[in-house]
């Protein structure tokens, strides 16, 4: 199966690419830096999110929060309040 780095499927893409001018392709190269750059700054962001994810429970359930999905594995966790009074 293919996730986020595959490139099943893409074999009958095909990509025209021809630049007609210098500049056209100093656009594109800048182009293609900038999207890098965003893309490890998103790949960072959602790194850190998991980091906080968990910090986040494993906090909520020192202090005696029920986790009723047994921690996170990704930055989403189910917190039972009932045990603390709130419905």
């Amino acid at each position: 199966m293919g996730g986020i780095n595959s490139l099943s499927g893409l074999s009958n893409v095909r990509v025209d690419f021809r630049p007609t001018t210098a500049t056209n392709v100093q656009d594109t190269g800048n182009a293609l830096r900038a999207t890098e750059r965003r893309l490890n700054e998103a790949i960072a962001y959602a790194k850190q999110l998991k980091k906080n994810a968990k910090a986040l429970a494993d906090t909520l359930s020192a202090d005696g929060f029920r986790i009723v999905s047994g921690g996170t594995d990704n930055h989403l966790m189910l917190v039972d309040l009932t045990s603390k009074g709130i419905t």
